[in-house]
Parts: C-alpha cells; structure tokens; sequence
C-alpha cells in the first residue's frame, strides 16, 4: 500500500519538474494536487504513521521558512518539498533524504552544463536554463519522489 500513493503522485512530480524547469514556478494547484492526493491516501495508513508523515511535513517546512525568507528558496519549493515529504513512509526517511541530497548534486551539474552548452543570446525558452543563479529545486523534488517509488517497486 506504501507504493500506490507515490505512483499517483508521479504524474503531479512530472509537472513539478517541467513547470518549474521552464518557468521557475511551482503553482499551488500543483501542491494543492498533491496535498488532496495526500488526503486521500490517509484512508489506508495506520493513524500514527499519518502523525509521523505530518509532523516531518511540518518540520520541513519549519526549517525550509528561513531560507525563503533570505530568499534562498522560493516559495513553490519550501511548499512542495513538505508536500513530498508527506508521501514518504516513516522507514524510508533516510532513504529519500539521500535519494533528494542526489537529486540536487545532480540537478546543479545538468543545469549547469546545460547553461554552459548554451548560447548566452539565444534564449532557450526555459527560465532554469536562461536565468543565472536560479536553480530549478522542483526538478530535484520530483526526481527524489520518483526514484523513491522506483526503488520501493523494485522492492516489492
């Protein structure tokens, strides 16, 4: 039961990505999406593992608060990332924490090299490519998400 929320969410990651890669936004119905999604799935946990998510979900966005304030991270990032976290079971923790730790050394090496491939005067059409010194989170995020319910399914 652990995978099917994280194969739903998959589709809501996939926009993420995208929307945040080509424009440098997450929308709030995207963190809106994934929150009802969340609402839904707590049908099938057990009530404490629902506190557990919640309050890790909470801490995240706790800790991230800051960093938006010193304009760090945006805003659809200190959102989403919560909402992420809410979709990770309890024994998996330190296993996404290293899986998103991933992502973002990944995600800085793709965009970077992408930037460099690219010509500084011919716009490319995606703001995380064009913008220097904005960094796409959401495409660290959903590829955290995604290659957590990857593992999880080969695990089954």
């Amino acid at each position: 039961m652990t995978l099917l929320p994280l194969l739903a969410l998959c589709p809501i990651l996939l926009a993420v990505a995208f929307t945040d890669l080509s424009r440098l936004r997450i929308p709030n119905a995207l963190v809106l999406a994934a929150l009802a999604l969340f609402a839904a799935t707590c049908l099938t946990l057990p009530q404490d593992e629902i506190l557990a998510r919640l309050a890790a979900a909470g801490l995240a966005f706790l800790l991230l608060l800051p960093l938006f304030a010193l304009r760090l991270m945006g805003g659809g990032d200190i959102k989403m990332l919560p909402a992420m976290v809410l979709f990770v079971p309890a024994l998996h923790w330190q296993l996404f924490a290293g899986l998103f730790s991933a992502a973002l050394v990944a995600g800085v090496v793709a965009i970077g090299l992408a930037r460099l491939a690219t010509d500084r005067a011919t716009p490319t059409g995606w703001l995380a490519i064009d913008t220097p010194r904005a960094f796409p989170m959401g495409l660290s995020i959903a590829v955290a998400g995604i290659a957590l319910t990857l593992w999880l399914a080969l695990q089954a």
